[in-house]
């Protein structure tokens, strides 16, 4: 599709800023695209069909909302200025408010201190379980993203214990270690495996995390990633 070039073209101009856009693009099915001066807006399928706008002008913006339709019920990384504007005469279902994090090109990563397997269709129940976003997501996504996606795991005792998967935009996620295997660098040693993943494959590693998950943010921040801004992930009626 020339729009979808069109739109890679415009979005790569600030590739951090449009990092989770571009690779939804690219890692899902497209309905359309929208192109409006330096702003973007894009209908895909995933888990549901999203919208994911790109645009620092109001009244580009304003252009763009014209454009949604009624069954435009869901909005992924919402810059949090779009907000009021695109939620006006709108009933918020859910709203999850997250920090964007990316890590620059320059800063180096030390060697795994763990070995890390990549995660099988079979671990998607036992990620699912222990997810905190259980109201958002299902088990049929995380198994897709698995199959479709970058993931590292640790095994211990003959069980998965550590892991994190990317999401379908290409963002570092379900980061957990099961209770009593934590302390031990888990955590930070999947984080590793997924990023030198990312990094080989020429992508940026970036990740959402909720401002009170302070224990990944820690994660983050001790790997070297940078905060960039604030966004939203909301449906509404």
């Amino acid at each position: 599709m020339d729009s979808i070039k069109k739109a890679i073209k415009v979005l790569e101009k600030d590739r951090i800023n449009n990092i989770g856009i571009i690779n939804f693009i690219e890692n899902n099915s497209i309905l359309n695209i929208y192109i409006k001066g330096k702003s973007v807006l894009v209908r895909g399928i995933s888990d549901n069909k999203w919208i994911y706008i790109s645009c620092k002008d109001k009244d580009e913006l304003n252009v763009l909302k014209n454009d949604l339709k009624n069954d435009d019920k869901y909005f992924a990384a919402i810059d949090e200025w779009m907000m009021p504007i695109l939620t006006e005469e709108k009933e918020i279902i859910w709203d999850l408010k997250t920090l964007q994090f990316y890590l620059p090109d320059d800063i180096e990563i030390l060697p795994n201190k763990y070995k890390n397997v990549k995660l099988t269709k079979e671990d998607a129940p036992v990620v699912f379980n222990n997810s905190t976003y259980q109201e958002y997501i299902s088990e049929e996504y995380v198994k897709e993203q698995i199959q479709k996606g970058i993931s590292a795991g640790i095994y211990e005792d003959n069980k998965l214990v550590s892991w994190a998967i990317t999401q379908d935009d290409g963002a570092i996620g379900f980061l957990h270690t099961l209770k009593d295997y934590r302390k031990k660098g888990y955590a930070k040693s999947v984080t590793i495996s997924i990023i030198e993943k990312l990094r080989n494959t020429g992508k940026l590693p970036f990740a959402y995390v909720e401002e009170t998950n302070k224990e990944s943010i820690n994660i983050l921040l001790k790997l070297g990633f940078k905060q960039n801004k604030s966004v939203h992930w909301f449906q509404v009626k």
